[in-house]
């Protein structure tokens, strides 16, 4: 059979093998570009009062490659929806600080501004309600 486990192609191989730049991922640079290309960014596409944020709503974009669309995870990565804006915040600064196990979402989150960290709260968090 041809693969790995289960037929499947990728099984056995190191997760993320194609995923790289040089030995690095290349997710945190595809972010970083997607975001400068949007025009997004401190400063940039303001929302009104009651309208989702056009940064929040691109970087929860981005989440959803392993979270899942709107947060809502089909696998075994943890969902974000049922999160109430605090959890997120939270769970990012830990990440940040280094006081939850690493993951990626160390380097994730140490790469997120401040205003990034608050968007991403609010926007997972307005999904929990």
């Amino acid at each position: 059979m041809a693969g790995g486990r289960d037929g499947c192609p990728a099984a056995g191989r190191e997760p993320n093998a194609d995923r790289t730049v040089k030995g690095r991922s290349a997710i945190p640079l595809a972010a970083v570009l997607l975001v400068a290309a949007s025009g997004a960014g401190p400063g940039g596409g303001a929302a009104s009062a009651g309208e989702p944020e056009p940064e929040a709503a691109l970087l929860a974009a981005m989440c959803g490659a392993c979270h899942g669309p709107d947060g809502r995870s089909p696998g075994s990565i943890p969902s974000l929806a049922p999160l109430n804006e605090e959890a997120v915040r939270v769970f990012l600064l830990a990440y940040r600080t280094g006081d939850v196990e690493p993951t990626v979402m160390d380097r994730i989150a140490r790469a997120l501004t401040d205003a990034e960290v608050e968007a991403l709260a609010r926007h997972f968090g307005n999904l929990a309600e």
